[in-house]
């Protein structure tokens, strides 16, 4: 397991700039509308890596109608057969990844930003933290590797959501996601398709 030390300043930036954005809620009355805790869940899947698929959970606290902090987590997999090397002197080939990312970060809501649905609101986000990726290479002749790494990981994006009822909210969201696993870094797109639980009011 590997710890990249290129990236240990990186880490102090995302606590940074969330302290700033919890500051700036703060100070904000006009925004003190509404307030309130959630949680979601929900489907994930990530590119890279031949693709992987899995679960994705997240609570949030809106200070505002407009302006929350976000906390994210999420379990991604796949396995995948090199069908290329079936036929030579390996064998059978398979690669096993598993992925999990641990993020936090400020996320904006736009009320009234689609005129055509009040019940769908948009929003932008931003987040960083870190993540973990193990693979398992096996091959019929020369058995199994493993390797696995640590990385600094943040991510832009946005995505809406839609006010089925005053306490359950569908949401769909995307980011673009940058890793930087074996000192390297990669550019991921992330989707999260699921539900919404708000135990505060409406927004």
């Amino acid at each position: 397991m590997t710890k990249l030390g290129s990236s240990r300043r990186a880490y102090l930036s995302g606590p940074i700039l969330i302290l700033l954005f919890a500051a700036l809620v703060s100070f904000s009355p006009s925004l003190y509308a509404q307030k309130g805790l959630e949680v979601g869940a929900g489907w994930a899947h990530q590119t890279g890596n031949n693709g992987v698929d899995g679960y994705d959970l997240d609570a949030g606290y809106w200070f505002s109608q407009r302006g929350g902090v976000l906390f994210n987590y999420d379990d991604t997999y796949d396995n995948s057969a090199l069908t290329a090397f079936s036929l030579s002197s390996l064998g059978s080939v398979r690669v096993k990844t598993r992925m999990q990312n641990f993020l936090i970060g400020p996320r904006i809501a736009f009320p009234g930003g689609v005129r055509s649905n009040a019940k769908v609101v948009p929003f932008a986000e931003a987040l960083f933290g870190g993540s973990h990726l193990r693979q398992t290479v096996s091959a019929v002749v020369v058995g199994a590797s493993n390797a696995s790494d640590n990385a600094f990981t943040w991510g832009l994006g946005g995505g809406a959501d839609y006010n089925m009822a005053t306490h359950f909210t569908a949401r769909i969201n995307i980011d673009l996601e940058r890793t930087h696993f074996a000192d390297t870094a990669q550019s991921r797109l992330r989707l999260v398709i699921g539900g919404v639980y708000k135990f505060g009011g409406e927004r």
